[in-house]
């Protein structure tokens, strides 16, 4: 294959999509098929001109890959779903006498549901800035559009300030209603800002609260890829693409759900401090044993689907000695332990 072949390729793999490719994303995209092919990686170039419902998985595939390969060269021997495996994950790699196995999750859907989150974390952050004691739930119309957002902000921070619980106001556009908003009290939970409870399609809306279970049961059918145990010869990983979720859900579903913890001392002085509860998926024994840690894929060019990722390692204790190994394998800015959390107010840790 030549550069030139590759570039047709990376045309071909757009063709027929609802995206729509700019010149940077074709000039990415060849390059790294000519990589993966020069890493005898040509079964996964295959998957992705394939294309089919599952292409944008593919892409996560193929990013991940394209940044391994510069990092280790000729010295790694790698597979992409390696044969003589009842159920292979993704990547099989082998390097300093090891063999790490890596399993690829995507569960942050397809571009509606990648364009309607970056939506509702600008309508979020917009909200924070409404100092009224309230929750609000937004859900969109499939024809709602970008453009539409700056007048449902608007209309947001009217209603807030006025109107009732437990009532829906639509917002309309040239008389079709293209969002529908809806307010509530917190019970017993004071809080001083106007603060998202809810979001998503009219059709199908995506409850915050239900983030940390999506992301558990997420994780638990990629760790079934694994039919050994993680040790000194084989380090099993799940790498998760992370855009629709937020650091705080992921700790809550890796280590156990946070609290706070609050008690009087005996001179009166209130002391206060945090906890988990043992509902952490690295508690369960069976994933625990497999699963050597979970490394977030949050893109760094969130407006395309070939991206370069920032990464966080969520290890599991148990496999704390691999650290380093798994670091120099695959760079990660960040390591995320059980006794740690973003910080307080804010959903993520500060990226790096």
């Amino acid at each position: 294959m030549e550069e030139k072949e590759a570039k047709e390729i990376a045309k071909r793999v757009f063709e027929g999509r609802r995206y729509e490719p700019t010149e940077d994303d074709i000039e990415s995209l060849s390059r790294n098929i000519f990589s993966l092919h020069e890493a005898g990686l040509d079964k996964l170039n295959k998957r992705l001109i394939e294309g089919g419902r599952k292409i944008w998985d593919t892409f996560v595939e193929h990013n991940f890959a394209a940044e391994l390969v510069p990092i280790h060269g000729s010295s790694m021997g790698i597979e992409y779903e390696p044969e003589n495996l009842q159920r292979p994950p993704d990547f099989r790699i082998s390097i300093g006498g090891r063999t790490y196995w890596i399993q690829i999750k995507n569960p942050a859907g397809l571009e509606r549901d990648n364009r309607l989150n970056k939506m509702m974390q600008d309508l979020k952050r917009f909200a924070s800035e409404i100092h009224v004691g309230k929750f609000f739930g937004c859900t969109l119309s499939p024809n709602f559009r970008k453009e539409d957002l700056q007048g449902l902000k608007q209309f947001l921070s009217q209603k807030a300030q006025i109107v009732g619980e437990e009532e829906e106001y639509a917002f309309q556009s040239e008389g079709t209603s293209i969002a529908k908003i809806i307010f509530w009290s917190p019970l017993g939970l004071p809080i001083s800002k106007l603060t998202l409870g809810f979001w998503g399609d009219m059709e199908a809306v995506n409850v915050t609260d239900l983030s940390s279970d999506q992301i558990k049961k997420a994780l638990t059918n990629s760790s079934g890829a694994f039919e050994w145990v993680t040790d000194k010869g084989n380090i099993n990983i799940v790498a998760m693409e992370a855009d629709k979720y937020e650091d705080i859900d992921i700790c809550d579903a890796l280590f156990g759900t946070e609290y706070e913890l609050c008690h009087l001392d005996e001179y009166g002085v209130i002391h206060q401090g945090w906890s988990r509860k043992k509902d952490g998926l690295f508690l369960d024994e069976a994933i625990s044993q497999k699963v050597a840690g979970v490394i977030t894929l949050r893109s760094k060019d969130k407006f395309s689907p070939v991206s370069e990722y920032k990464k966080i390692f969520y290890v599991n204790e148990r496999h704390l000695a691999y650290i380093d190994n798994i670091n120099k394998l695959i760079p990660f800015s960040i390591v995320a332990r059980s006794n740690t959390r973003p910080p307080m107010g804010e959903g993520n840790f500060s990226e790096v």
